[in-house]
């Protein structure tokens, strides 16, 4: 049996905001909290149509709170 992996990316004209700092930087907020979950839960579902195991999303454009959403999906 194979692994089968989707990995996305979001088109929805979303901004995240980065602070950044002289050494690191990190994830603060979203422009649009709601278009970027619909966005992730599109990937969601397509994952799970395409009969994907793993879904990889880009980790810094979804706050804690989308993140815990999208587990839970």
């Amino acid at each position: 049996k194979r692994l089968r992996v989707t990995l996305a990316s979001f088109g929805d004209s979303v901004n995240p905001h980065v602070i950044k700092t002289s050494t690191n930087f990190h994830f603060s907020k979203l422009s649009d909290p709601k278009a970027r979950w619909l966005a992730a839960e599109h990937a969601l579902e397509t994952a799970d149509s395409d009969g994907a195991h793993v879904l990889v999303l880009p980790e810094l454009t979804m706050p804690a709170d989308l993140r815990r959403a999208a587990c839970a999906w």
